[in-house]
């Protein structure tokens, strides 16, 4: 049985999904709170597979194309936003422009 790896937080993906078109080892570790260089290896391999599926190319050849990642991750754009502002509706979060 696999495990899933699960994200540190909404804000943080949701964050990191508007601000980098690629992301490196950095980010993806903020993105699930992990440093373990096996897991970031698996994640970004898993990343350019969706990348060469989608013929979309790297600027820098440590990181990958953040739209592609997160399709590749399983990760929807649309329902972190809509739980983030339902985090910030019930004000677990603050109510701020990021």
């Amino acid at each position: 049985m696999r495990k899933s790896i699960q994200i540190s937080d909404v804000e943080t993906a949701v964050r990191i999904y508007y601000a980098y078109p690629e992301i490196g080892n950095d980010e993806i570790s903020k993105l699930f709170g992990t440093s373990c260089r096996s897991t970031l290896a698996s994640l970004k391999t898993k990343a350019r597979e969706e990348m060469n599926n989608e013929n979309v190319k790297s600027f820098r050849t440590y990181t990958v194309n953040t739209k592609c990642a997160y399709r590749a991750w399983g990760l929807n754009i649309k329902e972190l936003e809509r739980d983030l502002k339902k985090l910030r509706d019930l004000g677990f979060l603050k109510s701020e422009v990021v």
